[in-house]
Parts: structure tokens; sequence; C-alpha cells
């Protein structure tokens, strides 16, 4: 064949060889073309023909490896415009114009064999110009050809004529292509200790890193959903996350919310930003209030377009239990893969992934349940296992309905930050307005405030009991027939402080009376008791001899 022929065979645009030449087969053979592509030499009958021309970056070929999609044209110059938007491209030299139909396997399996000669394990898009119905029926013999030695293989036919459209489709059909993952190579610890080490990317100093998927955990109505919309608030804007955290750079942030529903979240990003006192920028902030279930390709395309199209820094999904399925949810293994799916596409869009998730009910006996939260405490398999940083919340003191709020916030992660820290939190109540104010302490102060918090609550129920004992001794004792202690019930060391305390009041007072012959201390109410009564009892503590002790 001459090279006018050639030229025509591999299409209109020759001067594409400035970008291709002709591929070699294992052995350094090359069938088909001269080096400078002018001459093509058709192999013989049941020989295997290189007739593939490959892109070149200088002098050196780029070859398919493991794991790589390429796309396989029959024109030069329309393999020059892939080739430019990116992509991994080859030029098969035969569209296959013209052939028997009888010869229709020979030519398939000629055409496979040429084609899996270059792409060795990478997998193939074959996209020929425009077919007839009989050369479409031949390429898709070589589509299944391909497959059936073990080359990933699919057939797509489009028009090239709009190029904006033609470049949508293709990232379609590149990734419906099933290339299997490239082997990972092993790597010299000894070089890779003698490079200086890459800094750690963080988000939060010390506390959140890039890239690694994150937890915001903790048992029911913890304002786990709360906290990361404190969270992504100060990713968004650079504010400090619980006002104490420094964010170290403004993110872009989508937060997918199926639980609290759109009106909940407009009220909880409202009142941060007010606490912060800053405003959102247009467009770093966005929310998807409905649920969306990951559990298919088309859902994680779309989870994909969407990072893409808000150029979306850090992810948060709230709540995981409603985003993946919960078939297998105790299988390690199943789970591993639904959420390794999930992380690869927020790692291959450039966001950072992190979901809120439930904490498995506290044990008391492991602690107490007012405990900080363990990894171990995750809900379901594979989670405290794919965890690479987590913050995980627990309340410290029960809820007492206030709207105020004490956690204990545990932090960590493998890029080795470690934290505990006391977190209050106040919304105030709906009937007052709500608000949002946050507080965080380390675990000394937390522990001193709640020393102190126990003291005031046992001084007041130690005054509880006392008023109580003051009115049952008030309900005992005379105005004009004094008693003794045993008569009015006083034998316990509460009972002694209640009679005191009544004394110091002016309500009862001491005087002593006749029992079996011997005089002993009695006690009458003041003619005033009445009045008095009405006034609470001076139950504090009692100090020196004029405190009366409890007789048995």
């Amino acid at each position: 064949m001459d090279a006018t022929i050639a030229r025509e065979t591999m299409g209109d645009a020759c001067d594409g060889t400035q970008i291709f030449r002709p591929g070699s087969e294992a052995n350094g053979t090359t069938q088909g073309f001269s080096s400078s592509m002018e001459k093509y030499d058709w192999p013989k009958p049941g020989e295997r023909g290189c007739l593939t021309a490959l892109p070149y970056d200088g002098e050196q070929p780029i070859v398919p490896s493991a794991g790589e999609a390429w796309i396989v044209t029959t024109d030069l110059a329309k393999g020059a415009r892939i080739h430019e938007q990116g992509h991994r491209v080859a030029v098969y030299s035969d569209n296959l114009k013209s052939f028997s139909h009888s010869h229709l396997r020979g030519y398939s399996r000629d055409t496979a064999s040429s084609l899996a000669a270059i792409l060795v394990d990478a997998g193939c898009v074959l996209m020929p110009e425009y077919l007839s119905e009989k050369q479409m029926e031949a390429w898709q013999s070589v589509c299944s050809e391909l497959e059936r030695i073990g080359i990933p293989a699919v057939l797509e036919q489009y028009d090239y004529s709009n190029e904006r459209q033609f470049s949508r489709l293709l990232e379609r059909a590149t990734g419906r292509l099933p290339v299997p993952r490239s082997l990972p190579a092993a790597v010299c610890v000894a070089e890779r200790l003698s490079r200086e080490p890459e800094p750690i990317d963080w988000l939060i100093t010390g506390i959140l890193a890039r890239g690694q998927p994150g937890y915001i955990a903790g048992p029911e109505k913890c304002l786990k959903t709360s906290i990361a919309a404190d969270l992504a608030a100060s990713l968004s804007t650079g504010s400090r996350f619980l006002g104490t955290f420094d964010v170290t750079t403004r993110s872009n942030v989508l937060f997918l919310s199926g639980e609290s529903g759109g009106h909940t979240l407009d009220d909880l990003f409202r009142r941060i930003f007010e606490a912060r006192d800053v405003k959102p920028q247009p467009g770093s902030l966005r929310v998807i209030s409905e649920t969306v279930r990951f559990s298919n390709a088309s859902n994680l395309e779309w989870l994909g377009n969407q990072l893409d199209e808000f150029d979306t820094d850090v992810l948060f999904i709230d709540p995981v239990y409603l985003s993946l399925s919960g078939d297998g949810a105790e299988n390690m293994m199943t789970q591993g893969e639904r959420l390794g799916n999930l992380n690869s596409v927020c790692r291959s869009h450039g966001a950072t992934m992190l979901l809120v998730h439930h904490t498995k009910s506290i044990d008391p006996k492991g602690g107490g349940m007012h405990r900080p939260a363990m990894l171990s405490d995750l809900a379901w398999a594979g989670h405290k296992e794919f965890a690479r940083q987590w913050f995980l919340v627990n309340r410290r003191r029960p809820y007492d309905l206030s709207g105020e709020h004490h956690f204990w916030l545990t932090i960590g992660g493998s890029a080795g930050q470690s934290g505990l820290h006391g977190v209050d939190i106040s919304e105030g109540l709906l009937s007052e307005g709500r608000h949002w104010q946050t507080n965080v302490s380390n675990p000394s102060e937390v522990k001193r405030a709640d020393r102190e918090l126990s003291a005031e609550k046992k001084a007041g129920r130690k005054i509880e009991v006392t008023d109580r004992a003051c009115q049952k001794l008030l309900g005992k004792l005379s105005a004009t027939e004094p008693k003794t202690k045993n008569e009015i019930g006083v034998r316990s060391e509460c009972q002694a402080r209640a009679l005191q305390s009544l004394i110091d009041d002016g309500k009862a007072r001491e005087t002593s009376t006749i029992r079996a012959g011997r005089e002993r201390d009695a006690y009458l109410l003041n003619a005033d008791h009445d009045q008095a009564a009405s006034i609470p009892c001076n139950s504090g503590p009692q100090t020196g001899s004029a405190a009366i002790t409890a007789t048995s």
C-alpha cells in the first residue's frame, strides 16, 4: 500500500504523526507502518500485525499500563483531539471498511490480537468513526474477542461534530469501563526515609487533616448534627470551630443531611453564624436536605458530579445509616467495600469525607454512661476500622431539659491528633429564644467544675432534707407542753441539725422537764411559731457548743 492509501486509511490529517508513531510488539517488531507512517504493509493471513499507533512525548512512547483506560479510534486527527483533552488514546490503522462476512471471525480475531499486543493489561473504549450496520457488527465482534482474551473493553459510537457533547460522553464511556485497578509496586523504605517528610495538610490545626475520612459520632440526641454544622460553618468561613480551634484556610463545603430537614438546618446555621458574627460567603456552604442512598453506581456518579460542580473541599454525610444499605451492615468486609467506594469518589474529586454516625448504647459498667466516648463505640461493622480521624461526643451529665448541654469531646486520628475536651453548649429554650454559645475546657477544668457542682448539689440536697425534717418537728412540738428529743423523734444527725435550725431561727426554744423523777432537756414552740413557720429554716451547718446532738 502506497503513502496515499495509507493517508486515506489513517485519516485526512497525517500531520498528526507529530503525536502518534507506530507501536511495537513485546518482541520489538513493528508491522504495518514505517517509522514515517507513510508505508503500510498488511500482515499475511494468520499473522498478527501491529497496526496500532501510540502517542509520543518527545522521543518517548506513552505505553499503556495496567489499570489505565485507553481509547482506540481509527483517525489520526480525531485521536489528536482526544489526546489534547488529556485522555490516553491509540489509533488503529484499519477501520474494517471492507471485509467478507465469512471472514468476520478472522478479522475480529486479528484486530483484537493487534490491539492486545499494545494494550497488554490496560482496558479500552473502542470508538471508531461513524459506522455502517455492517461495520458496527465487525467492531462488536472485536470487542467481544478482546473481552474473551482478558482485555476489558466497551464499544461506543459517537458523533464527533459536537465537541462539547463528545467530551461529556467520552467521560461517561471511560467511567463505564471495567478496568481493574493497577497492582501496587514495592517501595524502598530507606529511599522514602531519605526524603523530607511532607507536612500534614491541616484543615483545622492539629485536629482535622485533609483527605482522610472522618467521623462525627455519638449516641442519639447528642447534638451530632449541630456539632457537624458548627464544623461546616467554621470550615466555610475560616472561623474557629466551637469558638476554639483554628481553621487554617476557608473551604467549600457540601452538607448532605437527610434527617433534620431544611427549616431546622436553616435555623441551626443562622444561630451559629450569628454567634460567630460572620456571614456565609456565597457558594462556600451548600446544603442538600434530602436523603441520598449511595448503594449504586449512578448515585455515586451523581455525587461526583455534585462535588465537581461546587468545587467541594469537604463533604458531610448526615447520617450514615440513611445513606448506606443496611444489608450486611454486620459484615465488616461488606461495609468496608461500601465505605471504600464512597471515599474513592470523594478522593478522586478532591474532597475530604466526614460522616455523621451513631455509637452503640454505652455500657454503664464500662466507666459509666457519661464517660468519654471511644472509637470502639461506633455502631455496626467496619466503621471503627475505616475511620482515619474522629470527633466523638457523649454527655458528661444527664440532660435536664434546660437547653444547656455538657459533653465530652474525644478527638483522634491516624495523623497523630488526639485530645479530650469538655464542651458546653447553650442553646436556650424555644419559648425564650434559641441561640448558640459554646465553651471548650480541658479535662482538669471539667473535673474541678464537676466537683464544685457535685458539692453544691450535695449541699442543696442536705438543705432540702433538713427543711423536711424541720417541718416534721414543727408538727410534733407544742407551745405549752415541753417535749424531749425522744418524744419528738430526734434520733439522727439530720434531725438534730433540723432541731438546732428551729432554735436558731427562733421557732423553738430550749427548756427542761421532769421525766421518771429526773430533769431532762426539753423543747417548746415559741408563741409566734405559726408566723415563723412561713419562713424557711436556717438549715446551714451548725457549729459551736449550742449545736444539738442526736440521742438514741
